[in-house]
């Protein structure tokens, strides 16, 4: 018999692995008992109302184990512990409070915590007292991090800076972002809508059935990106469209391979008109694979060690997606160019009034 406590977005559960029920052997009860702290698990099991308080949870059942899932194992040692985490601030002497701070990931799992934090991200480089550092230029990296602290669902909206060369109709150099970041519970497109979908192949079969030759493992240029939407008009009517599965040559560092096929990635964009509007994909969650990613794209890892050391501590499936608020106004509105939904445009020639 085993008894371990689950814990999803501040609340926990008891639950009970014990060969008397279904299905359960003894080596499975050696698993579990075996699994370490912070794990992410999926569990199955029947749902009781014991005749006594628990007092070591926060909902007042049991559930009896049928089938546990390892989804993705935490390292075995943490450098921090949740219940001593937990303590008020008066029992927490300075040492441990920069403790907690150094592994944010897990500090931020507390129930406190879970209760307090919403994510407000600025941009920019700086030298921060002697020592290099940079602001995101989209809360990104802290989205994901913040999954891992267990929130679940993490929204954000905010300016979002880009220092880049973009002399177009749908470019700016300040834009207001509006961020998702979702645990995945089963596949990336749970979330997707009843919305026409293509993968990218099939966008690029389209393309090259009207005469428009397209590199299958590259991305899109504006010009194929409008040429696919008219013909999805042309044969679907709608002007609104999802292509999914994208080269994963193309994509961040973090974004996950398709399990099928390792030269795409799962990954989608939004169109209307023929435009992108939303871009996202389901991310790398194990710490291994992320590192190694990131150093085949040329990526030193000690500049993002916090990241993906969040990684190491028991992280879920997860994914989400970006929007450009002004873009999507542009399209939506036909305004034919986004400074007009801009209320006061950032671009490479432009930082006044």
């Amino acid at each position: 018999m085993a008894f371990l406590v689950v814990r999803e977005k501040g609340f926990t559960v008891q639950c009970l692995v014990s060969t008397q029920s279904e299905g359960v052997s003894r080596q499975m009860v050696r698993f579990v008992a075996g699994i370490n702290r912070e794990s992410i698990v999926d569990v199955i099991g029947v749902v009781s109302v014991p005749g006594n308080p628990i007092k070591g949870a926060t909902l007042q059942v049991d559930i009896l184990v049928r089938k546990l899932y390892c989804v993705n194992k935490a390292m075995p040692t943490l450098p921090i512990n949740i219940e001593d985490a937990a303590r008020s601030d008066v029992e927490i002497e300075t040492s441990l409070q920069d403790t907690r701070l150094n592994f944010r990931v897990l500090d931020i799992r507390t129930p406190a915590n879970q209760g307090i934090f919403r994510i407000q991200c600025q941009v920019g480089t700086l030298d921060y007292k002697g020592q290099p550092a940079y602001l995101a230029q989209s809360p990104q990296l802290h989205k994901q991090m913040s999954i891992c602290g267990d929130f679940g669902r993490v929204f954000e909206n905010g300016p979002v800076f880009r220092a880049e060369d973009s002399y177009t109709h749908r470019h700016l150099c300040e834009f207001t972002g509006l961020d998702v970041e979702i645990e995945i519970r089963k596949h990336y497109s749970e979330y997707k809508p009843n919305t026409l979908r293509f993968t990218f192949a099939e966008g690029v079969q389209m393309l090259k059935d009207a005469g428009v030759e397209v590199d299958p493992l590259g991305d899109l240029n504006t010009e194929t990106e409008r040429k696919l939407g008219q013909l999805v008009l042309e044969k679907y009517g709608t002007e609104f469209y999802i292509l999914h599965r994208y080269p994963l040559a193309v994509r961040p560092f973090y974004t996950m391979p398709c399990y099928d096929n390792s030269l795409y990635s799962n990954s989608f964009d939004v169109f209307i008109r023929g435009e992108e509007i939303i871009s996202g994909a389901q991310r790398v969650h194990v710490p291994e694979f992320l590192a190694e990613h990131a150093q085949a794209c040329g990526i030193d890892v000690n500049t993002i060690s916090t990241y993906i050391d969040s990684f190491r501590y028991g992280a879920p499936p997860h994914g989400g997606f970006g929007v450009g608020l002004e873009r999507v106004v542009m399209l939506f509105c036909g305004l034919g160019n986004i400074r007009k939904p801009s209320l006061f445009p950032r671009d490479p020639r432009r930082i006044a009034p």
